[in-house]
């Protein structure tokens, strides 16, 4: 049975909420969720404070979703194998396509990279056609809440049915109406949602003890599909976003898209000569290659049958050194801390003002990111916060308040 009551030959997790109509219970943990474009992760109230929930030594879930031979939706890294073979049968990310409406312009950029297809809903939301079927994007990320829900009922031996989730805090009362509708979906009562900025706060709070005196914090979210900055003012226990602001065109989306040209200028491969199922894959080579080299120098990069040339398939193979990646990313870093500087200034504070800094996403892990931010900011204190995980936590980490206060 699909969305609305209407049935469907493709079956789908959120045809594991049984039963689909029904209000979740206002009893039991309430988890942490970290609804991530790129990833989504759940946390849970452990003996020591919170922690994340992993399964097969993996911390998230994948954001993606594609239908597979037999007709069934799935999730996670079953669906990103899917589309590295079949890229017109699944999407990643759904969750960017409820950020932006269907007309804007990051919504078509970040469409650009599917080859599925795409409808614009009377609302300016997002149909996305897959395997024949069309499905709302609040529909596919319930299906990853879902998953989500799934992963910390077996980690915690009993069912799950509540939830805070992690929102950006620049989007509107729409968007919250959504996430709401979403968690229902997944069978999940919304008990409260938290700004990303303020989850990152208390993590950060759990690893140093607190500070009575006034601090400026500065929380520089890399992400997937944008930079976020936030400056947050904080006495003892206690925060205030005081502004927070995105730029789409600072992303990993683009800096993942740079770096798939590079490889094949690198490579000396026509963008045309590449197969369908070739793009996806090498797209998801480059994404690998990306991650490693915030480790190390230099990483091999081989996928096989990516291209054709003579009439015949051709495996790419290439060594790619830090300083290809780093051309690039360090001309975003750069718009990046721009924004920074702009933001700063119409709060009449210089990037010396700020005590601490926040490093959070998957690019803030790359080691021309952190030096870039280390010279901007000359006196700040870095906390080392978890940067891919931080965000579940802090959401944990407020749903462990909010259970405390119903229980009284």
């Amino acid at each position: 049975m699909g969305f609305g009551g209407l049935a469907r030959s493709i079956s789908t997790p959120l045809d594991r909420v049984n039963p689909a109509t029904a209000q979740p219970s206002a009893k039991g943990p309430i988890i942490g969720i970290d609804l991530g474009v790129a990833s989504c992760k759940v946390a849970v109230a452990g003996k020591a404070g919170p922690e994340v929930v992993t399964r097969e030594g993996r911390s998230g879930i994948p954001s993606y979703i594609a239908v597979n031979r037999r007709g069934e939706m799935v999730v996670g890294q079953a669906a990103r194998r899917l589309v590295s073979t079949t890229p017109e049968l699944g999407i990643w990310g759904p969750k960017a396509l409820l950020e932006q409406a269907f007309d804007e312009p990051g919504a078509k950029a970040w469409r650009s990279q599917f080859q599925c297809k795409f409808y614009s809903r009377s609302d300016r939301g997002t149909d996305v056609e897959l395997g024949d079927e069309v499905f709302s994007a609040h529909e596919l990320v319930a299906m990853l809440l879902c998953e989500a829900r799934e992963w910390a009922q077996n980690h915690l031996g009993v069912p799950v049915e509540r939830a805070v989730v992690s929102i950006p805090p620049s989007l509107d009362g729409r968007f919250l109406g959504l996430v709401r509708e979403i968690s229902r979906l997944a069978g999940l009562r919304l008990e409260s949602t938290i700004f990303e900025p303020a989850a990152v706060l208390l993590s950060a709070m759990a690893l140093r003890p607190a500070v009575p005196e006034p601090r400026t914090v500065a929380v520089c979210d890399w992400g997937a599909s944008c930079f976020r900055f936030s400056l947050v003012k904080t006495t003892g226990t206690r925060g205030q976003i005081l502004v927070s602001m995105s730029e789409p065109a600072v992303s990993g989306f683009e800096l993942d898209r740079w770096f798939f040209q590079r490889i094949l200028r690198e490579a000396g491969i026509e963008p045309s000569a590449i197969t369908n199922s070739g793009v996806a894959r090498l797209l998801a080579a480059a994404e690998s290659a990306k991650i490693a080299l915030s480790e190390k120098t230099a990483v091999k990069v081989s996928v096989p049958a990516a291209y054709q040339a003579q009439g015949a398939l051709r495996d790419l193979t290439l060594t790619i050194k830090r300083e290809a990646l780093e051309e690039y990313a360090g001309f975003l870093a750069d718009r990046a801390l721009k924004l920074c500087l702009d933001i700063l200034s119409s709060k009449k504070l210089a990037p010396s003002d700020v005590d601490e800094v926040l490093l959070v996403g998957d690019q803030s892990r790359m080691p021309i990111i952190q030096e870039r931010c280390k010279s901007f900011f000359p006196f700040a204190q870095a906390v080392p916060v978890n940067p891919t995980c931080a965000i579940a936590l802090g959401a944990a980490a407020y749903a462990a308040q909010v259970q405390k206060v119903a229980a009284r």
